[in-house]
């Protein structure tokens, strides 16, 4: 087994979606609104939602789609850091404040059989992700560091928070 890559999942929607307008939510106020879940065609997981809290939920199958429809204010949902962090960086989403988020830290893993190793396409994407997970990591190091600058920078007055951008309090 190889660890491919990881990523952190936030939940997110655009600045005026009422879950993102409400600021810190009570328990269950996502349950009152669409959240775009990414599905499992594989059938693996049939019956099993995770992170589904939503009683209206918009099924789709590609990240890709969700991104988009989450940035038009359709709906809320989960997604991977790398995909949003511009768009939160830019206001075009805000990270939710929710009582039910949890941790979303995945991981992703490359499991194979000892007695039948990979082949040399599967061997070229196994290496592509560990190369592409180090990388992100060195990003997200460097971004958290800017934030934190940021934030300092705001605290002493060194910095103005632009008109019309919603302050974003970290989940606990």
């Amino acid at each position: 087994m190889v660890d491919a890559r990881s990523s952190h999942s936030y939940p997110v929607a655009a600045p005026n979606h009422p879950l993102a307008r409400a600021g810190r939510n009570p328990p269950g106020a996502g349950r009152d609104y669409i959240q775009l879940v990414l599905a499992d065609r594989s059938g693996l997981s049939d019956g099993k939602d995770r992170g589904v809290i939503g009683l209206q939920t918009w099924r789709l199958a590609d990240l890709g789609s969700k991104h988009m429809l989450l940035r038009e204010g359709i709906g809320w949902g989960y997604m991977p850091e790398p995909f949003v962090h511009e768009d939160i960086d830019r206001g075009r989403l805000v990270r939710l404040d929710i009582p039910e988020y949890k941790d979303g830290f995945l991981r992703l893993h490359a499991i194979y059989r000892t007695d039948t190793p990979p082949g040399p396409a599967a061997s070229w994407l196994i290496a592509r992700f560990e190369t592409q997970a180090k990388i992100l990591a060195k990003f997200s190091d460097e971004h958290a560091a800017l934030v934190t600058l940021q934030a300092g920078a705001k605290k002493s007055g060194a910095m103005k928070q632009p008109k019309g951008r919603k302050q974003f309090q970290a989940a606990p």
